[in-house]
């Protein structure tokens, strides 16, 4: 079973019960309180586009040391290096950010080729 088909199943189950349960007592107003919010919570995940994942990263702080196919793999290296390396899953969205923007002043070039060049902004980046 998929993480998507789980949560639908959970959904649905979650829904039937908050329609058909008596929610009277100290019992019940805990959960006709925190039901509709989880089934908003579900929905909102499950209407999020689907990410693939598509590498395993062995990460030192924020930065990206290496990439692998496998966790394994990834684990390995990660405790070769140390407590202070961390393995963390790559997804296909993160790797699809377009790389005709300026992080820094926001500006979009026309195409791949062209280089762009910018004043860091006053005060730092």
């Amino acid at each position: 079973m998929t993480k998507d088909e789980a949560l639908k199943l959970a959904l649905e189950a979650l829904e039937n019960l908050y329609d058909t349960c008596d929610w009277h007592g100290d019992d019940g107003k805990e959960a006709m309180v925190n039901a509709p919010k989880a089934i908003a919570a579900i929905k909102d995940t499950l209407a999020q586009p689907a990410q693939g994942l598509v590498a395993w990263g062995v990460f030192e702080g924020n930065n990206l040391h290496d990439m692998f196919f496998t966790s394994e793999e990834a684990q390995e290296l990660a405790e070769l290096k140390g407590s202070h390396a961390k393995v963390r899953p790559l997804y296909d969205a993160l790797l699809q950010e377009p790389h005709n923007f300026c992080p820094r002043c926001g500006k979009r070039t026309p195409d791949l080729t062209t280089i762009h060049t910018c004043t860091p902004p006053k005060g730092g980046c």
